[in-house]
């Protein structure tokens, strides 16, 4: 927890800190694949310690340990659940609105699965064995219906747009 907390600074927006734990987590841990394949996933990839100690998780080790960092920072979370798709992920609540946040599925910092609303989430994810994409057939209690950042760019965010949440254009010179 302290070396994902070592990039955090006091002055950044609770976007911002979710954001960072998120692409810690993200360039830090691996899912487990071999294991998975092979049907001998250890215990351990189930929960936190596997994903912040080992470095190697499933969804239910990266969504363990993203609620404990949300939880310590004060960040309100909950996990999301789906039996069809086999598969564990979070929401988050920023400023009053709730957005999904699947680090599993964001891997090599996609976005495509990060503060997302409900109707976007249905549709991001690489659906990799399951009978269709996107997210599905899961159950909440939380509304994920704030669009600000379902199209933001997060690749080229500073500070000033991930807390206004406004998009951002940018070029490319050829």
């Amino acid at each position: 927890v302290s070396r994902v907390f070592a990039h955090l600074h006091p002055n950044m927006s609770n976007v911002e800190k979710v954001k960072s734990v998120h692409d810690y987590m993200v360039r830090n841990v691996s899912y487990d694949l071999a294991n998975l394949q092979a049907g001998t996933i250890p215990w351990v990839d189930y929960g936190a310690y596997g994903a912040l100690v080992n470095k190697k998780a499933v969804c239910s080790g990266y969504t363990a340990a993203f609620q404990l960092l949300m939880e310590r920072l004060g960040i309100p979370v909950t996990t999301i659940t789906s039996g069809s798709m086999n598969h564990a992920w979070n929401m988050i609540q920023l400023d009053g609105s709730w957005y999904h946040v699947d680090i599993t599925w964001d891997g090599s910092l996609w976005y495509g699965c990060f503060l997302k609303s409900d109707a976007v989430i249905a549709n991001a994810g690489h659906g990799l064995g399951l009978s269709k994409p996107g997210h599905y057939d899961w159950y909440s209690s939380y509304k994920a219906t704030n669009t600000k950042y379902d199209n933001f760019d997060w690749m080229n965010a500073t500070s000033e747009t991930m807390n206004e949440g406004k998009a951002v254009t940018t070029a490319t010179v050829q």
